[in-house]
């Protein structure tokens, strides 16, 4: 079916931005990708973020970005947890009892903590038994 509005015209060049756009797109983040895993790996800790089962090139420079590599910035895991919002918070009131997540929390380290967390699911045995046992 052929349109007679002159807006029809338009649809095609509209493709093409769109497509221009996307190209460009995806060769930018294939630079920052590139960039990205060569600042991570001329880290001291690099090869270590790279070696966890299910870290890719991003997501393992995103776990190194979040960590760091003070050693001394967390003395106990449960410090760790509070911060990035994977502790549970009990809340209690007489007889009631009620298990919560953590609304307050950095965000950002949360959401690649979770990511990192099902990503893994995929390449490390042992975290798909932890899953299925608990």
């Amino acid at each position: 079916m052929r349109w007679n509005i002159p807006t029809a015209n338009c649809l095609p060049i509209e493709a093409i931005g769109i497509a221009d756009i996307l190209l460009t797109l995806k060769d930018q983040l294939s630079l920052n990708e590139k960039k990205m895993t060569e600042i991570a790996l001329a880290h001291p800790l690099g090869e270590i973020f790279y070696s966890l089962p299910g870290a890719g090139k991003i997501l393992a420079t995103k776990l190194l970005g979040l960590l760091g590599d003070n050693k001394k910035r967390f003395s106990k895991a449960n410090q760790a947890q509070s911060l990035f919002g994977t502790a549970p918070i009990n809340y209690q009131s007489g007889g009631y009892h009620k298990v919560m997540m953590r609304k307050t929390c950095n965000k950002r380290g949360k959401s690649i903590l979770f990511t990192f967390d099902f990503s893994s699911l995929q390449y490390a045995k042992w975290a798909k038994e932890t899953m299925i046992n608990n």
